[in-house]
C-alpha cells in the first residue's frame, strides 16, 4: 500500500512522530516482496545463487566467464582478508 506525503504529514501531526521515527516506519513498509519479484524480472529466477550458477547471461548481458572471474576474486579476498584477520591459513 503506498501512501502519500500528505498522508504521512497528517501521521506525523497526529502522533507527533520525529523524523527518525518517520523514516523507519517508511523504511518497514517497503514490502520485500516487491524488491525479490524486480529482481527476479531484471537477474532472472537464478539471482541468488552465487557464482555462474546465478546467471542468466540474456538478462543480465555479463558473459559466464566473467562472473567466474569475479566470484573467484571475491573469493580469494575474502580468504585474504581472513587471514589477515585471524592469522590461520584456510
Amino acid at each position: 500500500m503506498k501512501f502519500s506525503i500528505y498522508v504521512w504529514a497528517k501521521f506525523l501531526r497526529a502522533y507527533r512522530a520525529s523524523v527518525a521515527k518517520f523514516h523507519e516506519i517508511l523504511h518497514h513498509c517497503t514490502p520485500l516482496c516487491h524488491v525479490i519479484q524486480v529482481k527476479k524480472h531484471w537477474l532472472g529466477e537464478n539471482y541468488l545463487k552465487e557464482g555462474v550458477a546465478g546467471n542468466d547471461i540474456d538478462r543480465t548481458n555479463v558473459p559466464d566467464i566473467r562472473i567466474a572471474f569475479r566470484y573467484e576474486t571475491l573469493l580469494e579476498e575474502l580468504s585474504t582478508v581472513f587471514q589477515a584477520t585471524t592469522g590461520f591459513s584456510t
